[in-house]
């Protein structure tokens, strides 16, 4: 702890002269001892000072102990109950890996302790490097055979596994030095060579590795692995003939089904490879070379088909059957309204609730939803369930739309039997047709019956469920989260949270929502979700991640890739204006300021240029009071999860002749070492006319819940030189905090307050800098926002400052009387808006 603490006082002492000094002046105006004069907040600056280190050590410092008290304090919470939401997401985020790994790695972590603490055999040792692996930790595995390869050097199953581990972890290299090992050791046992052999391939050497199969296969004629692995590089190879030749081993093996029929596809033998991939599907149904194999069959079959019904080659008695097949080809190519247009021209599909409710959902799925409709009505002639098949049909005409013929559909069946089902359908329609009032007074009955079955019934949970869908589906917020809050005392599952997501997800508590969704990174429907909560905080590469991440487990779903293709074709535009009254009281002119910005925001990367215009509106009674024009250019990146950087320029021009701009250029830095906890560091140096001024922050953040976050921060000023004689050769130290809560409903609230010396003062957050050497001491400010909707954001603040006038001070001793009190305050009024785009 010392040696950092010591490189960290040593920077800053080169920075910006961070060595604490002090000085008292003596009566003669004389200073004593490497000191600066005296000033009227000599006070202020002297506890600031002698407060300062100490600050850091209660501020900065507890990171690099938080995470290991954390974690002990988390492992406890999992041991009572290995259940606990707290813990699992806690550690989660500690171990960076999914929460459904938790558990695991925790009792892996236990075991390997045990292990390394001589309590355990080899069986414990395969048992924990077997759990290691199941949730993809390898180095960890590795680490564990390591340890007990120190002891039992000769073992011959460590061996293996390290072999393996290394092989899984992508460490080829050494993976081969462990199964050389291992072969050295027990030569008889092919698990070795078997283990060479796959390195081997993985290293591209398929010289070597043809050379060692067929070596294995010489001592072992009949082991299925050499011979799948030898036909692996022969395919690779593109010596098709010998591929079929070595996976024809085991023709009832899934590889070797998926390898036969490939390299038949691949000699031209379409017909024959059809076979072996059709029954290769069912293993490898997301297999992409399979999956355009057996397209491009298709289309040769289509093809064939096409031009022998057309040319009249199908005889009328199996023309029929003809027609079917070519639509099921069809339908598998996913030209879904032209399997449907196929299948509707037959005289069977007229007569038929099985022909009828096919061609309706191959319309749906074409998305011609008026046809989909029409057949769907007709299925219903022939269903024994019509009423479901009718909602079917009033489904597609809602989604056509067809909103008029939709709600005489569902006025008929409400004459039938009225029922819940079609209430939630005349919801939509009102929904959708802005009788928003109307939707709503459907969801909120619907909800209250709900609730009023629920009194006494077994089935209690389910009732209260089904009503926080409907309060949900009102826009209740309140009351779906009511009721949540009645379950959350029962056990939290996938049913609950489902809708507790949905409810955070709607109200803009995005944080919340996303903390839920990443307990289920399995469920599909939960994970888009997840990714879109993700687009709202601006997180597009994480968003991205996470369609990509599904896409690759299933690469034909449709509705992802569009979801893809939405988010990467989408620009955050955001644009904002506003207008600020400052006003100095009687001390000075009144000023206004309007600052306009641009903001861009897309992976991961923030971009923005503001531009700010302040100037006096009435005459000033100070003649120390300037207007001023001020540009900044903000860029932040998100270097990884946990680590963020900004980098910015701040360029001023002012009408005061002595000090009449600059460029100040920062970078700054924020360390997110977990949901909680983020420290940052800033650094600014700005050159004015004959003066410079270098500033160095230190930031703290804690957030103990997503609604609520509380800053911290140093500040520590330097100047040197100029021609300015008060902030000549001076430092200036100061203390800030802000306390920031987002409820509900789109609105936050911000209160924020400093404290000690703050003079050409740079605030890179705010995109403000104090261009004069007046003595900033004291203040606070309040500022409220409030989105009306996703695209527009108003906000509003007041602020009130307190300064010294250095210019006043410096008049009232040069004429030796106190012609105007130098001890002033400031006070802003700001309201604004920003435009998403």
């Amino acid at each position: 702890m010392k040696r950092p603490f010591a490189l960290l006082m040593s920077f800053l002492q080169y920075c910006v002269g961070f060595a604490p000094h002090f000085s008292i002046n003596t009566n003669s105006g004389k200073s004593v001892g490497n000191s600066f004069p005296l000033k009227p907040a000599f006070i202020n600056r002297l506890i600031v000072q002698t407060s300062f280190i100490f600050l850091i050590l209660l501020i900065w410092f507890p990171a690099v102990i938080y995470a290991g008290e954390n974690e002990k304090e988390l492992l406890a919470l999992l041991g009572k109950n290995p259940n606990n939401r707290k813990a699992l997401i806690g550690l989660s985020e500690l171990y960076r890996i999914p929460i459904k790994w938790v558990n695991a790695k925790v009792l892996a972590d236990e075991m390997a302790a045990n292990l390394k603490s001589g309590n355990g055999n080899e069986e414990i040792l395969v048992q924990t490097v077997s759990l290691y692996e199941s949730i993809s930790l390898f180095q960890q595995a590795i680490n564990t055979l390591s340890e007990y390869l120190k002891k039992n050097p000769r073992a011959v199953k460590p061996i293996l596994f390290t072999g393996w581990e290394n092989y899984l972890a992508g460490n080829f290299s050494d993976a081969l030095y462990w199964y050389d090992l291992a072969i050295r050791n027990s030569p008889n046992l092919l698990e070795g060579w078997q283990g060479k052999l796959v390195t081997l391939i993985a290293m591209k050497d398929f010289g070597a590795a043809r050379e060692l199969g067929k070596s294995i296969l010489s001592r072992d004629p009949g082991n299925a692995t050499a011979s799948i692995k030898l036909g692996d590089i022969e395919y690779h190879l593109k010596n098709y003939s010998e591929s079929f030749k070595y996976y024809s081993i085991d023709p009832n093996n899934p590889d070797c089904k998926l390898g036969l029929g490939l390299s038949l596809y691949r000699q031209g033998k379409f017909e024959e490879a059809q076979t072996y991939l059709a029954s290769a599907k069912k293993s490898f149904p997301l297999n992409m070379e399979l999956n355009n194999a057996l397209s491009e069959i298709d289309k040769l079959e289509i093809e064939q088909i096409e031009n022998q019904i057309s040319e009249g080659f199908v005889q009328k008695n199996i023309i029929t059957q003809k027609k079917l097949h070519l639509a099921g080809l069809y339908e598998e190519e996913g030209r879904f309204k032209k399997s449907a247009d196929l299948l509707k021209d037959l005289p069977e599909s007229m007569s038929s609730y099985d022909y009828s409710i096919r061609i309706a959902e191959l319309y749906f799925k074409a998305k011609s939803f008026r046809k989909a409709a029409r057949f769907y009505e007709l299925a219903a002639q022939y269903s024994k369930t019509p009423r479901a098949t009718r909602l079917l049909a009033i489904d597609s005409l809602m989604l056509a739309p067809e909103y008029s013929e939709a709600k005489g559909l569902l006025d008929k069946l409400a004459k039938e039997a009225p029922g819940y089902d079609l209430e939630k359908r005349n919801a939509a329609i009102y929904f959708a047709t802005s009788r928003i009032e109307d939707a709503r007074k459907i969801f909120q009955k619907v909800a209250r019956n709900f609730e009023s079955k629920a009194d006494g019934s077994p089935m209690s949970k389910s009732e209260l469920l089904s009503a926080v869908d409907n309060y949900l589906d009102g826009k209740f917020y309140n009351d779906a989260e009511r009721i949540l809050n009645l379950l959350k005392s029962q056990s939290l599952d996938s049913e609950y949270d489902e809708r507790a997501a949905r409810l955070y997800l709607e109200t803009d508590r995005f944080l919340d929502a996303i903390q839920i969704y990443s307990i289920y990174p399995e469920n599909v429907d939960m994970q888009i979700s997840k990714a879109w909560a993700l687009m709202k905080i601006n997180q597009k590469r994480a968003a991205t991640d996470i369609f990509r991440a599904i896409l690759k487990k299933n690469p034909l779903n449709e509705a992802v890739k569009a979801d893809l293709d939405a988010i990467t074709n989408y620009i955050n535009w955001d644009v904002g204006t506003s207008y600020t009254n400052v006003n100095f009281g009687a001390y000075k002119a009144k000023h206004e300021r309007i600052s306009e910005v641009v903001k861009y925001l897309d992976e991961g990367i923030m971009a923005a240029v503001s531009y700010s215009d302040e100037h006096l509106l009435t005459k000033s009674k100070g003649a120390y009071d300037f207007g001023e024009k001020l540009t900044t250019f903000k860029l932040k990146y998100d270097f990884t999860k946990e680590f963020t950087g900004n980098f910015h320029v701040l360029s001023f021009q002012s009408e005061d002749p002595v000090c009449d701009g600059a460029i100040p250029l920062g970078a700054n830095f924020w360390y997110h070492c977990n949901p909680e906890w983020a420290f940052g560091l800033e650094l600014d140096e700005a050159s004015y006319d004959g003066l410079t001024s270098r500033q160095v922050d230190f930031m703290t953040c804690y957030s103990p819940d997503p609604r609520v976050t509380v800053e911290g921060g140093l500040t520590r000023i330097k100047f040197d030189g100029g021609s300015i004689r008060p902030s000549s050769g001076s430092t200036a130290d100061s203390i800030k905090g802000k306390v920031k809560f987002t409820p509900e409903k789109k609105l936050s609230f911000d209160l924020s307050g400093w404290w000690g010396d703050r003079r050409l003062y740079i605030d890179s957050e705010e995109a403000f800098a104090y261009t004069i050497p007046d003595l900033y001491l004291s203040g606070w400010a309040f500022s409220t926002t409030y989105r009306f909707a996703s695209w527009i954001k108003g906000y509003f603040s007041y602020s009130s400052q307190h300064f010294v006038s250095e210019w006043q001070a410096a008049h009232n001793e040069k004429v030796w009387e106190r012609v105007y009190d130098p001890n002033q305050s400031v006070n802003l009024i700001s309201g604004g808006i920003d435009l998403l785009f």
